[in-house]
């Protein structure tokens, strides 16, 4: 395999990808390049090449953007996980908003003016789940932290300022213990050790954690011991879950849980909605931004009282059970049997009756509902990162409901999308969120009518 030769280059950034970097271009070459703003002009250095396309590093900003701050993280570019700790927070917002339009514009011919990103008051500690995995430090000591970009190597990382500060101190001391008691960490390579990662779960409603150890076997050396001094300092752990992962996998959890201590489940709210929320369920990360996101769902699709609305690609069901309190009637559909059980659960806790979940592919029962001549009047969708599939949008134009709102967390895939549904449906709204403030991620709202409704 040929090797590449780094060569530096000097030039202008002229914009930023959806992915969050820079674009920069300089002598008919275009190198994507993190942490570089559009406006800034630098010397880069062009350090490698994959499928033809350019990458880079910043060596030396000539010429500054305005926006640009200080990174908030020492962490910044290294563990992988954010775009834009150096930009303020206006400017990131602007940011978003573009790279939706763009899309919209480049990949489905749609010129529509994208509404300007909603965000958060304060964009930090709002992770209310963090997965981190487990190693060893330089010194040989053992740490928790992120994967380097592209590669499976620990950048060792004490506090995170995207997560709850709570997950941040429980995370520290129990790798402390883990370090005090030789409870090994595991080594992929040789398929040896005990600890692959340490996921927390926090809830907003009470401060409260649930711990999750993932493990390569059902225990691990001195647990009683480490558990109970981890308790002992933090309280406000009320379950622990032993994960039980014995593959070879880049998959983080696995399929069996062990409670050890506590309930093995939180609670938290969204709206006035209570969930329960096991290790393994899906829950907004973001719970400031989820409830503003869906507020905002329910107050512009203009839901009716006599309604039969549609929640596709459901999860646990959020936002089917938040629209059954001005729906007739919500059938939600989903695939994964947990958050099937975990939608239920929650439709009884809350005492919804107006409300169902079927267990199924959303593409195959929508099918079989535009058979069947149902009538629809509101389609709700949030399909994956993938986007929808061309069959389930041709089942949609069949069923034609009156109102289509697609939620969407690649706007590579729903601009896609909207190309198979813009000669019936018509855009009224498209709406990004800061869902994950500082990340390349944001969530974008579209609410669609048909033309002749």
């Amino acid at each position: 395999m040929p090797t590449f030769a780094p060569f530096l280059l000097e030039g202008k950034c002229v914009d930023v990808s959806y992915e969050g970097k820079g674009v920069f271009k300089s002598k008919k070459k275009t190198v994507f390049v993190d942490g570089l703003l559009p406006g800034e002009e630098a010397v880069i250095e062009v350090s490698y090449s994959r499928n033809g396309t350019l990458f880079g590093e910043v060596r030396k900003i000539l010429v500054p953007s305005p926006f640009r701050e200080k990174p908030h993280c020492p962490h910044f570019l290294k563990c992988g996980g954010c775009a834009f700790q150096n930009v303020s927070y206006e400017a990131e917002l602007e940011i978003k908003r573009k790279i939706v339009e763009d899309q919209l514009k480049k990949l489905s011919g749609i010129e529509f003016k994208v509404a300007p990103t909603i965000g958060m008051e304060d964009p930090t500690n709002y992770r209310n789940k963090i997965q981190m995995p487990v190693g060893r430090d330089r010194h040989g000591h053992v740490a928790a932290g992120f994967y380097a970009p592209y590669s499976h190597r620990l950048i060792p990382v004490e506090a995170c300022i995207n997560e709850d500060p709570l997950a941040s101190k429980i995370i520290k001391d129990l790798v402390l213990l883990f370090d005090r008691f030789d409870v090994l960490p595991y080594d992929e390579d040789r398929g040896r050790g005990d600890i692959r990662h340490i996921v927390i779960r926090t809830s907003k409603k009470k401060r409260e954690a649930l711990l999750g150890i993932v493990c390569r076997n059902e225990d691990f050396p001195r647990r009683k011991k480490v558990i109970e001094l981890l308790l002992r300092k933090h309280p406000e752990v009320t379950s622990v879950v032993l994960n039980v992962n014995p593959r070879k996998t880049n998959v983080i959890l696995g399929e069996k849980n062990k409670v050890v201590f506590g309930k093995g489940y939180l609670e938290d709210s969204l709206l006035g909605v209570s969930f329960k929320i096991s290790l393994s369920s899906f829950f907004q990360t973001n719970v400031v931004m989820a409830e503003k996101l869906f507020q905002h769902l329910i107050n512009h699709a203009e839901i009716r009282s006599t309604d039969v609305v549609l929640d596709a690609y459901s999860g646990i069901g959020t936002i089917g059970l938040l629209a059954s309190q001005k729906a007739k009637q919500v059938i939600a559909v989903e695939s994964v049997p947990s958050a099937v059980k975990d939608a239920r659960e929650t439709a009884i806790r809350n005492e919804i009756p107006n409300f169902t979940i079927e267990l199924g592919d959303a593409t195959e029962y929508i099918g079989e509902l535009a058979k069947a001549g149902e009538k629809i009047d509101v389609v709700i969708m949030d399909p994956p990162r993938k986007g929808s599939t061309p069959e389930f949008l041709h089942s949609v134009l069949k069923l034609a409901p009156r109102t289509l709102v697609y939620v969407s967390c690649n706007p590579g895939t729903l601009s896609r999308d909207l190309v198979e549904l813009k000669d019936r449906y018509q855009i009224a709204e498209v709406q990004p969120f800061d869902m994950f403030p500082r990340t390349h991620h944001v969530e974008t709202l579209v609410v669609l009518n048909r033309n002749d409704a």
